[in-house]
């Protein structure tokens, strides 16, 4: 009896095994055919990789761009990025139920997503940015893939609004619309996703105010939100909660108001962007407190007062940028004494003084200097020609006086130099030396 129950499970494992097997084929088949599919509706494939190698004569799981399960043999990921293919998006690709990461990133595909993807419900990440895709963000991916972690659609055509539904994505870490045509308001369900890293709409035409919820999303690493139509001014509290933000990105709006001090509490922050905006008031002394910070961007706007000394404190600064305000008094003198900065920009403001003797001992990595437009004063130091990294130099419309040293053909990586529109004796023999 021991031995016919032992022989009877041994057929039922052998019947079970070659059933999984017949079923993984069968699914396997089903992959295969999605992507021959897929394969038909591309229209260019300059470097042959779907030409040469995806045939049916070989396993799918061994074609280019696909990756299968260990367990299953199912294909898993398809990344066809950066292959220079044109076509439109198979709706055949829905039928790839075990795909976890569709990316298609940087070619030429245009039409709309097809509906059936939304049959991926394992899908952790798509990536369709840098195409041609058009048509409306599909309010599918909020209801139909629930585990989907990375969403990149940037560099589009997508036009509409920016789908209610997508905020219902709880585990979203990235979503990337950036560069596209889409309008209204961006949702206040916004703030539904708790898990999100990096927020990217920039260069759309979204207008509305900036939904109270984004500054509640404590995860947020990244927001930028640049070159749409967002008006109404900043909360005051807005950097109670992103304790982990380290890019603002909030420049070419219509944003007004002051700038809030309670920026400080934003101690991550490294890359503050708020120019082209209509801010008013003065540079916030608590700025100074985010020693992290390595750009800085807050010109064009209405800001006015004195530059705070409290930016000496940015001892990681490589890019300060206070262009056309209406700044007065002198450049305090810890600016150049930031030996990170790269590029210094205060033109057309009103400062005034004169420019420190022994510029060129902190700041070693000069490579830009643009001060034109103010009412700056006296001979230009002799150090400046020591700055031997300067490639751009702007000094037009001030009220310097005296020479041009020979010192300047020092500096041979110059590229751009302007110095009119000030009081300047001498020859342009002094000048030789850089050309």
């Amino acid at each position: 009896m021991e031995k016919n129950t032992c022989f009877l499970f041994a057929v039922v494992m052998v019947f079970m095994n070659c059933f999984l097997a017949c079923l993984a084929g069968t699914n396997l088949t089903t992959d295969q055919s999605a992507l021959l599919a897929f394969k038909a509706h591309i229209t260019a494939d300059p470097y042959d990789v779907l030409a040469n190698n995806w045939s049916s004569t070989t396993s799918v799981c061994n074609w280019i761009g696909v990756t299968c399960g260990v367990n299953h043999q199912r294909v898993t990921a398809l990344n066809l990025s950066d292959m220079g293919l044109r076509g439109t998006i198979a709706p055949h690709l829905g039928n790839l139920s075990f795909l976890t990461s569709l990316d298609i990133y940087n070619n030429n595909f245009h039409g709309s997503v097809p509906r059936e993807l939304a049959r991926l419900h394992r899908l952790k990440g798509m990536y369709l940015g840098y195409n041609s895709s058009s048509g409306e963000v599909p309010s599918w991916f909020g209801l139909m893939l629930p585990k989907l972690q990375h969403l990149f659609l940037q560099y589009n055509n997508f036009t509409g609004t920016i789908p209610p539904s997508i905020c219902s994505i709880s585990v979203l870490e990235t979503l990337l619309v950036n560069n596209n045509f889409l309008h209204g308001n961006i949702p206040e369900e916004i703030g539904n996703l708790t898990n999100l890293k990096s927020l990217n709409l920039r260069y759309n035409q979204l207008t509305g105010s900036i939904p109270s919820a984004i500054f509640n999303m404590s995860s947020l690493q990244a927001i930028d939100l640049t070159a749409n139509i967002l008006s109404d001014s900043l909360p005051a509290d807005m950097c109670n909660h992103l304790p982990r933000l380290e890019g603002l990105y909030l420049s070419d709006n219509q944003l007004h108001g002051q700038i809030p001090s309670n920026i400080y509490k934003c101690r991550e922050l490294q890359y503050l962007s708020l120019s082209y905006n209509q801010f008013n008031g003065s540079i916030p002394r608590e700025i100074g407190n985010l020693t992290l910070l390595k750009q800085l961007y807050i010109g064009w706007n209405s800001l006015e007062g004195v530059i705070p000394s409290e930016i000496g404190s940015l001892t990681s600064l490589e890019l300060l940028s206070f262009p056309s305000g209406s700044l007065k008094g002198v450049i305090p003198p810890f600016i150049f004494n930031i030996s990170s900065l790269r590029k210094i920009d205060l033109t057309n403001n009103s400062l005034s003084g004169s420019l420190p003797v022994d510029i060129q001992y902190d700041l070693p990595v000069l490579e830009e200097l643009y001060l034109s437009f103010n009412r700056l004063s006296g001979k230009i130091p002799s150090g400046l020609w020591e700055c031997r990294g300067l490639q751009s130099l702007s000094l037009t419309y001030n009220e310097f006086t005296g020479g041009i040293s020979k010192k300047i053909g020092n500096l041979t990586l110059l590229k751009d130099l302007y110095l009119s529109g000030n009081n300047l004796t001498g020859t342009s023999q002094t000048l030789l030396p850089l050309f």
